[in-house]
């Protein structure tokens, strides 16, 4: 078969970024072709070509061709609406973790992959340090990741600061029939490698040309972003405590969850009244709760008897979103059920944004007091590097906190 550029009429090799070795290299280029077969017939193909690391590390030129049909449009359609939601939250207020969350949702929305991860290269170290993660389990992620060997590829990318996309596809075995597909594009901004966004299937007809063309303008944007972003490239983590917690809650500001490291979504809440309690629990943390007083606050005209039940099923609706792997008839880690009481689990495996600030503030007091002025002031600024916006901003009409 032979292409040629519909733009130019000449055969696409004769084009193609990747081919050429003179002036500043093109990485990706996607562009309608006019395609003839041998019984003469032709077409319109799309075409996308990319430079990639395939599994093991080697670098690889991909060109993808897909026909260019009416049937494809929805998909492009989803494309388009997920790298302008992502567009739209790099260059508004939002904080590095929004940014992540949003442009995780998108491409999983975009590509209808399984899970979503963001790896940031610590500007300190030049390790690739995973951020966060939507979708599979960071232990599937972490297995499907390694099984195709892209690990190596994103420490290489990194090493030679060259914008990649890597490409490893997992076939099954006897040992596990489930095969799978993992893509990863760089970060790049002013030539230099901040990151990586990344995506895994477990379906066997993954759309790779879809996931490309997704991942690389999201990419792009996330990359520009970061390289403005005055932040850490680590989770937020100030104060003692932080580090090793199951449950980071964070108050100040938007309200956002962390549960091993990964960002929990609220849309993950189906009920929100459950997230009215997780709030409401969070504000009297130390302090156990009557269900009597939880019924009033989540019903404040309803029936006692039928509000219990409704209460008993908003309890496991907030054990769920915090813990999903958790059925039934375990305990949670995190909400306490004892007798006619209800509270969080008060030991440092749930850390609170507001309460490490308060901590901060008060010790920086002291050290003032005390004339120690420089650590005074070190505290204060670790104090203040917590304060990203009002204590449940997002709660500007609620009277229990």
């Amino acid at each position: 078969m032979s292409a040629v550029d519909t733009a130019t009429g000449l055969p696409c090799r004769e084009r193609c970024p990747l081919a050429a070795e003179s002036g500043r290299p093109r990485w990706a280029e996607s562009r309608l072709l006019s395609s003839k077969v041998e019984n003469g017939s032709g077409g319109r193909l799309d075409c996308l070509l990319l430079k990639c690391l395939v599994a093991g590390g080697q670098p690889a030129n991909l060109c993808f061709l897909e026909p260019d049909l009416d049937s494809t449009r929805e998909k492009h359609y989803r494309v388009l609406r997920a790298v302008e939601a992502v567009s739209a939250v790099v260059s508004g207020p939002a904080d590095i973790d929004e940014v992540l969350v949003t442009s995780l949702q998108a491409v999983l929305y975009a590509t209808s992959a399984d899970g979503a991860e963001v790896f940031l290269v610590d500007h300190l170290t030049g390790e690739v340090v995973m951020r966060n993660g939507l979708g599979l389990s960071a232990d599937a992620m972490r297995a499907l990741r390694q099984s195709v060997s892209v690990d190596r590829s994103l420490k290489l990318r990194a090493d030679s600061h060259l914008p990649l996309l890597a490409v490893g596809v997992k076939s099954g075995s006897e040992a596990d029939e489930t095969p799978g597909t993992y893509l990863s594009a760089p970060l790049v901004a002013e030539g230099h490698v901040l990151g990586a966004l990344a995506i895994a299937s477990r379906n066997g007809e993954f759309d790779i040309p879809v996931a490309s063309r997704t991942l690389f303008p999201i990419a792009a944007q996330l990359g520009t972003y970061l390289r403005r972003a005055p932040l850490s490239t680590h989770p937020p983590s100030n104060g003692s405590g932080a580090q090793t917690a199951r449950l980071r809650i964070h108050c100040l500001g938007g309200f956002r969850l962390f549960v091993d490291g990964r960002p929990v979504p609220l849309s993950r809440f189906r009920r929100f009244k459950a997230l009215t309690l997780l709030k409401f629990l969070v504000a009297n943390r130390g302090r156990p709760v009557p269900r009597e007083s939880l019924m009033e606050l989540l019903w404040p005209e309803g029936d006692p008897a039928r509000t219990s039940g409704n209460l008993r099923v908003v309890l496991h609706a907030l054990r769920r979103a915090l813990e999903p792997e958790v059925n039934g008839a375990e305990t949670s880690s995190f909400v306490v059920c004892a007798g006619d009481l209800v509270h969080l689990e008060p030991s440092s495996g749930i850390w609170v944004d507001a309460e490490e600030f308060v901590r901060q503030a008060g010790a920086g007091a002291d050290l003032a007091s005390e004339g120690r002025l420089d650590e005074a002031i070190a505290k204060y600024k670790s104090s203040d590097s917590l304060y990203r916006g009002e204590y449940l901003q997002d709660e500007p009409f609620s009277d229990w906190w």
